[in-house]
Order: C-alpha cells, then sequence, then structure tokens
C-alpha cells in the first residue's frame, strides 16, 4: 500500500513540473516604411511591423528573449546611436504613411512611458548586422500593455543635433528573433 501511494505521489509531481518547451519564431516584417523630415533627410525614421504568431500570444506563453535584426551602416560622423521605440498609432492600416500623417507629433507617434532600446553603430565598421535587444517591447504586446503597432528606428536627437551622422539600413534583410517557452500546466 506504501509504495503505490508514493509512486501515485511521484506520479503527480513529475506530471505538475512538465518542463517547458522552448520555441523560437523568426519574423519577417509585414510592412515597413520609411519618413523622414522635410527640412533635415538625416532626421529619418524607419517603421515596422511584425505580426506575432498565435501560438506566442497564448497565456502559456512566456517571452524569454527578443532581437530586432537589421544590417546598417553609418557615416559622416564616428558613431551612430540608434534609438528604438514602440509606435503609439495604428500606423500600418493607413493608407499612407508620411512625416505628417497618421501622426500626431511629427514624425511619428512613440510610446513616450517606454524607454528606448539603443544600439551604437560605428562609421569604421561598414555595414553591420544589429542585434537589438527588444525583449521588453515584446513582452508588453503580448501582455496586451501595449498596442503592437510596430517598432520605430530612428537617429538619436542629440546624435542629429551634435554630429550629424547619416545611417543607411538595408531593408532586404530584416528579422525579429523572439525566443519563447510554452508551459503545460
Amino acid at each position: 500500500m506504501k509504495r503505490s501511494f508514493i509512486a501515485f505521489a511521484l506520479a503527480i509531481a513529475l506530471v505538475a513540473v512538465a518542463p517547458a518547451q522552448a520555441r523560437k519564431a523568426v519574423l519577417s516584417p509585414t510592412k515597413i516604411s520609411a519618413i523622414a523630415s522635410p527640412t533635415d533627410q538625416r532626421d529619418s525614421r524607419l517603421l515596422l511591423y511584425f505580426e506575432l504568431p498565435k501560438e506566442m500570444l497564448g497565456e502559456m506563453a512566456i517571452v524569454d528573449f527578443a532581437t530586432l535584426n537589421i544590417k546598417a551602416k553609418a557615416s559622416d560622423a564616428a558613431m551612430a546611436q540608434i534609438d528604438v521605440f514602440a509606435v503609439a498609432t495604428d500606423w500600418q492600416s493607413a493608407g499612407s504613411v508620411s512625416w505628417d500623417r497618421p501622426w500626431t507629433q511629427a514624425g511619428g507617434d512613440i510610446v513616450a512611458e517606454t524607454e528606448p532600446s539603443i544600439y551604437s553603430l560605428k562609421s569604421e565598421s561598414g555595414l553591420k548586422e544589429m542585434a537589438i535587444d527588444v525583449t521588453e517591447m515584446v513582452r508588453s504586446w503580448k501582455a496586451g500593455e501595449l498596442a503592437n503597432n510596430g517598432i520605430l528606428m530612428t537617429i538619436s536627437k542629440d546624435d542629429l543635433l551634435i554630429d550629424k551622422p547619416k545611417v543607411e539600413f538595408n531593408l532586404d534583410d530584416i528579422a525579429m528573433r523572439v525566443f519563447y517557452s510554452i508551459e503545460y500546466k
């Protein structure tokens, strides 16, 4: 009797701590748009929208890590700081996107309460693949704390005022890599 009870209790414990299944999603942007200030072409924005997989949006999914991978190069300055923000306004369903439309703030509406993800790009390195941590942004989208209106990439305001670098993005090879796990209860 004791053995069968112990075996039964052990079987229940094993089911309760079933391991999570690790997953990786490599997402291509479903919409890309580039906009530039009409008064300063260096002050430009790259807008990217990624649709998250339905499986990842389920309540048992946990976002472990997410990166935005894109190739870029800086010129006309030793370095350029790239800031990556969550977008506050639904732009991907707008008929057209410009510096002034569909925004309430020229150049794009960003989620002001969040800190940008930052990447520094050296001019001497030429075309370089950037892997920018966007984990908190993706977690906020998944949790419904932020609407998934995509990502806005821009040269930092300080760099635009001081060094005035130029940044070119390679739009042919953009991906978001999301590592997540499914916890089975």
